[in-house]
């Protein structure tokens, strides 16, 4: 099984106001939302420190009826 994550250091996301995973330097995983700043960069509105490699969130489990 390959790995889904991507390297900030290789592109960022190209959808803005959007949740995604992110890894940080400390080896912590959460999820964080992408926004725009004032100068229209993106950037992940978090506070736990650098992010490091992302992913887009994975489908949520269907439910079996």
């Amino acid at each position: 099984m390959g790995s889904n994550w991507i390297s900030v250091e290789d592109r960022l996301p190209e959808k803005v106001f959007r949740n995604y995973l992110v890894a940080y330097e400390c080896n912590t995983i959460s999820c964080v939302r992408l926004i725009k700043d004032s100068s229209n960069e993106p950037h992940y509105f978090d506070t736990l420190g650098d992010v490091t490699h992302w992913m887009p969130l994975p489908e949520p489990p269907k439910e079996n009826k």
